[in-house]
Order: structure tokens, then C-alpha cells, then sequence
């Protein structure tokens, strides 16, 4: 049986973010097909399970976030390839180790692979130096992995032409939103919040454009909206509740980690608003297609990928209180069709791990061969 180790991620049971659900399903769905060796935090878990749904935990006395994450992600990597057969790792943050980890590999016959997820070092929040440091990671993630990995064309588009490395494709599934969404008769009871409303969902930081679409919204009185995130995350998501807090058509919810609460105030809305303008297949807007939600996104290319050019786009605050003025019943309706149709056709689990199963058991070799070693990162 292959053995897969994963690393990069918070650990299991997830409790942090996206990677750590998608090492969820992914334990769930091919566990039986191969062996997982999965590497914790030993900081963020106060109870220590020794398996979970047959993978393997192993604890590390480091921080999995912040600037620990490079020695965490790094110590992971290399202990991984003395135990398995695939060293799976998500994020760059421990890139720097990954040209010893590549010899490492080459010499024992292992497989690096390499998830990039989006381009992290765009995100507003980190400082210059950090950003040049992650830009760095990334090189070196796309340079010395046997294979490389992303879940959106666009961001694949931008590593071939970056790095002249082609990464295998492989999207993100979320058809399991649809087993967390509560009976008709609880969908009824009352929630609160206003009778007719659009709904965005996401951490609050500059890269999501939490401020444009909460300023197009107030430009627009007589459309409501219920935001959903962490508004005590930051002094400048502070700011932003300060500032918005009592607009009257806007209700800013704090976060919900219940999915059936979440998803509760997900099907009551008329849209979904999806300002995230840094990653590749971003997990809420494909629940949100899942759940036959229209969709309004801000305008770049990976949001545009994965709703097939077929959503209602924006990227200013004129041109997002312009759209929402032009949504009609009629114009909601096909589109929540159209966003539900693509979700159907493209963003299933079973869907997504029979290509990892694939990739991991038969292709990882000629993998390899169709995407060889790309010039130094510059």
C-alpha cells in the first residue's frame, strides 16, 4: 500500500482553515487506497489521537503558523521521507528546505509533491520583507518538486509562465456543503437578520475587499446585506466594523464555524458577494455555487475561472453598487442555475480524489516527466 505523508497543515481533526479540511476529506475518501501519515502541531491539540479514520498522526513541538511554520513545515518534510513513499506538502512555507528535501527523495525514490494553493506573498498583510521571503519560497517550491499541484487553471497559467513549470491541475470539491444544510422546517425559523439580504463570507483582510463591498452596500440603501467574518481579527477589521456597524441596510456577523448555522444564512440569501482577489479555488465561493447561490465576484482571473466567465463581476465600488442595481428575479434565477450546473459538472470530492488517487498511484512517474525542473527562481 503507498504510503502518503502530509505536511503543511495545522493538523487533524481540522480546526483551522482550508488545507485542513481538504487533508480531511482527503484521509476520508482514499484511506482505504493508501496509507496516510498526517503531521500535527502539538500546540494547537490539547488531546493527542494516535490515528484519525486510519491516518497516522505525528506531533511536532513547533508552531504551525507565523515564523515557526518554515521550521515546522521544514523538520516535517525531511522526517517525511524516511516514512513514506509521497511527501504531499501544502503550502511553501518550508521551501527553503525543499532542495534538501529533493535530494533527500531522488536518492531514497521517494516523490516531493508540492500543493502551491494561491500566490500567498500578494496578500496585503504581509510586510515587504515577508512577501519577498514567500515569493522566494515559491521559486523553490516550483523549482526542486517532482510534481506541482495547484486547484486553478489561472494560478497553473501563472507558474508555466513564471517558472516554465506546468503544475498538475486538481480543483476542490464541496459537494459536502450540501449534507450540512438543515431541513425545510428549520430553513423557516426566524434568523433574525433582515427578509431579503445578500450574503459575503471571509476573513477580514484587505485582499478580500471587505471594505469595497461593505461601501458599495451603503451606497445602496434599499439592498441588504449580512457580512460574515472576523471583525475582531485586526485593528483594521476593527476599524471597519466601527465604521459599518450601524449602517442600517448592513448586519456584520461575527464568524460562524457551525457549517449548518453558516449554510442557514447562506440559503436564506438572494446572492452571494465573493470578494477574494488572491488564491485559486477559493472553498466559499464553490459551497456557495453548491448551495445555487447567484454569484456576484470581484474581477480577476481565478474567480473568473471558476465560475466559467458566468458570474456577475466588479472591481471597484462603482461597478459593484452598479451590478447589484441590475440584478433582477430573472437574472438571479438563471444565474443561481449556471453556478449550480458548473459546481455539478466540476467541484465533486469523488471527482477531485479520483485525480489525486490517480496522481499518487499511477501518473506520479510521468508526472514527473512531463513537468521537468524549471530555471532558478529569480
Amino acid at each position: 500500500m503507498k504510503k502518503i505523508s502530509i505536511v503543511g497543515i495545522v493538523g487533524l481533526p481540522p480546526n483551522y482553515g482550508g488545507f485542513e479540511s481538504f487533508a480531511d476529506h482527503l484521509v476520508k475518501k482514499l484511506g482505504s487506497k493508501m496509507k496516510f501519515r498526517v503531521y500535527c502541531s502539538n500546540k494547537s491539540y490539547k488531546e493527542k489521537q494516535k490515528e484519525y479514520f486510519g491516518a497516522e498522526l505525528k506531533y511536532i513541538p513547533l508552531n504551525a503558523n507565523g515564523w515557526q511554520s518554515v521550521f515546522y513545515d521544514g523538520f516535517c518534510m525531511l522526517d517525511a521521507i524516511f516514512h513514506s513513499d509521497i511527501v504531499f506538502v501544502l503550502g511553501v512555507s518550508g521551501a527553503v528546505f525543499m532542495p534538501l528535501a529533493r535530494f533527500l527523495c531522488d536518492i531514497t525514490g521517494k516523490r516531493l509533491v508540492v500543493h502551491m494553493d494561491g500566490l500567498e506573498w500578494k496578500r496585503a498583510k504581509w510586510g515587504r520583507m515577508a512577501r519577498s521571503f514567500l515569493l522566494f519560497s515559491e521559486g523553490l517550491a516550483a523549482r526542486f518538486s517532482h510534481v506541482l499541484v495547484t486547484d486553478n487553471e489561472a494560478v497553473a497559467d501563472y507558474a508555466e509562465k513564471r517558472y516554465h513549470k506546468r503544475p498538475v491541475v486538481i480543483e476542490y470539491g464541496a459537494d459536502d456543503v450540501l449534507e450540512k444544510v438543515l431541513m425545510d422546517s428549520d430553513k423557516q425559523k426566524p434568523l433574525n437578520l433582515f427578509e431579503n439580504y445578500a450574503v459575503a463570507v471571509s476573513r477580514a483582510e484587505p485582499e478580500n475587499h471587505v471594505d469595497m463591498i461593505l461601501e458599495a452596500f451603503k451606497e445602496i440603501p434599499d439592498v441588504n446585506l449580512v457580512y460574515v467574518s472576523n471583525w475582531n481579527h485586526s485593528r483594521w477589521s476593527r476599524e471597519l466594523k466601527e465604521r459599518y456597524k450601524n449602517v442600517p441596510n448592513i448586519k456584520m456577523i461575527g464568524p460562524v464555524y457551525d457549517q449548518k448555522v453558516l449554510n442557514r444564512i447562506r440559503s436564506h440569501a438572494s446572492f452571494y458577494v465573493h470578494g477574494h482577489s488572491v488564491g485559486g479555488t477559493n472553498p466559499s465561493l464553490v459551497e456557495a455555487m453548491w448551495l445555487g447561490l447567484p454569484v456576484v465576484a470581484y474581477d480577476v482571473p481565478f474567480n473568473r475561472t471558476v465560475t466559467e466567465n458566468a458570474a456577475f463581476y466588479f472591481s471597484n465600488v462603482e461597478e459593484l453598487v452598479q451590478v447589484v442595481k441590475a440584478l433582477n428575479e430573472e437574472k438571479l434565477r438563471e444565474n443561481a442555475a449556471k453556478m449550480l450546473k458548473i459546481a455539478e459538472k466540476r467541484y465533486s470530492w469523488d471527482k477531485i480524489f479520483a485525480q489525486y488517487e490517480k496522481l499518487f498511484l499511477r501518473d506520479i512517474k510521468n508526472a514527473q516527466a512531463k513537468t521537468p525542473l524549471g530555471p532558478s527562481p529569480k
